[in-house]
């Protein structure tokens, strides 16, 4: 419901894909078909889906988890009406299908073989679940050629990669310093490619216009901040928070949308101060018109790929204050207008010292008191975001499947 009503309400306004070649049948394998609750790769998964569809592509779904409630998921159900098909091995959890991955690669193999029909296909694997059952499903079969899109940071499962990449066709990675993290770590060079995730920027511009003309008589007379995600130690939202507490009479609220492990942290961290809500988790939507009156977006991320959420906010002309990480430095670190010890100041936002409770301290106040920044970096965000439109995404991701189905 979340993101079939959002995309109900916006539409989809890229115009047709063109890339070199015929149409290709594509399977796309992820750890379960409920993207809507899968985060951001779940929603990028969605937007590339839905890309290839309006490019006139072939596509399966495939899923490797079932919790029950896959027949529910808007997002997968917006693609099969759209005209993708849907399968899933349907085992319980990720515990038993690492356990049991060689049984599922050949439950896999089976569904790609019939999917092939004779014909080569492309097999787009996200997560290293799905990336190793596909590869496993692949091995001594020509037809299927394995592309995997790499998220970044999969320590957990570095074993399991550095069995995989090896096998792997080509690697997509979602950023620049994704792809310069999975060279480093698996010591593979060729066949990377560095393709940048893309949302459909046209489509959330007009959703904003139209939010903004709503919320001319709502926007806060306090500047407001919004962090947004899952409330885990990857996000490392305590500094931020502690940081936003130590400035002293700041006419600013700072709001934290979503659930996690790290929420009764979080919680002792505010104690009773009001300036700081965290808000639960909230339909897209609703996330959506928040951001397109905020004043700035604050992620303090410890790591990141280039979240579907970041790319939102830079359609929605949203400035950020973003922790001084590589992912972050690769895509902004241009347009600077000042830069000190504790943060940079740019013309979309702010960099900042990502462990440093004090450094955020000076940014909000920085930003809060110094009003003449918003619109010229609203008008730098606006510009940035059109590097990242699906349309082009999606066209680069042909090419790439196009010279393994030509090879």
């Amino acid at each position: 419901m979340i993101q079939r009503d959002f995309y109900l309400t916006i539409g989809y306004s890229y115009k047709t894909i063109r890339y070199r070649g015929d149409n290709v049948k594509i399977a796309v394998v992820v750890n379960d078909l409920e993207l809507s609750k899968a985060g951001g790769v779940g929603s990028f998964v969605y937007e590339l889906c839905k890309a290839f569809l309006k490019a006139n592509q072939r596509l399966m779904l495939i899923g490797i988890i079932n919790k029950g409630e896959n027949d529910n998921d808007e997002m997968t159900k917006e693609l099969i009406t759209m005209g993708a098909s849907a399968k899933c091995l349907n085992t319980r959890n990720q515990k038993d299908a690492l356990l049991h991955f060689l049984l599922l690669a050949e439950k896999l193999r089976g569904i790609l073989n019939s999917y092939a029909d004779g014909e080569k296909i492309i097999c787009n694997v996200h997560l290293k679940l799905a990336a190793l059952v596909g590869t496993f499903a692949s091995i001594n079969n020509k037809r299927i050629s394995v592309i995997e899109t790499y998220h970044s940071q999969y320590s957990r499962y570095y074993l399991q990669a550095k069995i995989t990449s090896p096998l792997i066709k080509k690697v997509i990675c979602c950023s620049d310093s994704a792809y310069d993290e999975y060279i480093h770590r698996f010591g593979r060079k060729n066949d990377v490619y560095s393709i940048p995730n893309g949302i459909d920027m046209e489509g959330i511009r007009r959703f904003a216009t139209n939010a903004n003309q709503a919320n001319q008589q709502e926007r806060d007379s306090e500047t407001t901040f919004y962090s947004v995600g899952r409330l885990s130690r990857q996000k490392n939202l305590p500094v931020s928070i502690t940081g936003f507490l130590r400035c002293s009479g700041l006419k600013a609220k700072y709001y934290i949308v979503g659930d996690g492990e790290d929420k009764e942290e979080l919680e002792h961290i505010i104690g009773s101060n009001k300036s700081i809500q965290l808000l639960g988790n909230l339909e897209r939507v609703e996330v959506l018109r928040r951001i397109a009156k905020a004043d700035m977006v604050v992620m303090p991320s410890l790591w990141e790929g280039l979240s579907i959420f970041q790319l939102e906010a830079l359609a929605l002309g949203c400035p950020m204050m973003l922790s001084d990480i590589s992912a972050f430095r690769q895509v902004f670190n241009e347009n600077q207008l000042n830069s000190g010890e504790l943060f940079r100041v740019c013309k979309w936002g702010y960099l900042v010292q990502t462990n440093n409770a004090d450094a955020w301290k000076h940014a909000f106040s920085h930003y809060a008191t110094n009003s003449c920044l918003k619109n010229e970096m609203h008008d730098m965000v606006m510009e940035i975001s059109n590097e990242y439109d699906i349309g082009v995404t999606v066209s680069r991701y042909l090419d790439v499947f196009h010279d393994v189905i030509g090879g």
